[in-house]
């Protein structure tokens, strides 16, 4: 919660938008909009800064990173970029419980789904639930972007939730 309330703080001072977001055990994705002429890494840096910081102080650990390894950004240059490395993003609660499943066809086999779609759809640290409308989260995202190129949330839910196959999910690794 402390880590998306500094988001929520920072990106206004710093005037990003969030467009969406997953925070995971030992890392976060965050897919951002810069709106002014101040750098993303300073974004990043603050918030990382308070962050670790924060952490150090309460948990009596020496100051360093608390994420696995550093930020990295890459710039989307189109609408399916965008689609694809948000659909990564919000997958990312689930990406390991699919890698684990077998995916082997079978006469009368049935891939049980419906369990990780609802921990995809309740995960509390991720901006999913929000494009939903199911949860309110403490950092606000932007949606319009994502909606902009499917239209409605129905059509972007159908588009995230129709790749959980672990073949889907190594594609999209490469976003």
């Amino acid at each position: 919660m402390r880590f998306l309330k500094k988001a929520q703080e920072y990106k206004n001072k710093y005037q990003v938008a969030v467009i969406v977001f997953c925070l995971l055990p030992n890392h976060f994705h965050l897919l951002l909009k810069q709106l002014a002429k101040v750098p993303l890494s300073q974004f990043m840096g603050t918030l990382l800064n308070s962050f670790s910081r924060f952490i150090s102080v309460k948990y009596h650990l020496p100051t360093g990173h608390v994420f696995q390894g550093r930020f990295g950004a890459r710039h989307l240059d189109n609408p399916s970029d965008l689609l694809q490395v948000s659909r990564y993003i919000h997958l990312n609660p689930i990406k390991e419980n699919i890698f684990q499943l077998d995916f082997t066809w079978r006469k009368g086999r049935k891939i049980q789904g419906k369990e990780l779609l609802t921990k995809l759809r309740n995960y509390p640290w991720s901006s999913f639930p929000s494009y939903l409308g199911s949860q309110k989260s403490d950092l606000e995202v932007n949606i319009d972007p994502i909606i902009e190129i499917e239209r409605n949330l129905k059509k972007y839910q159908k588009f995230v939730e129709s790749k959980i196959t672990e073949e889907d999910l190594i594609i999209l690794e490469d976003y």
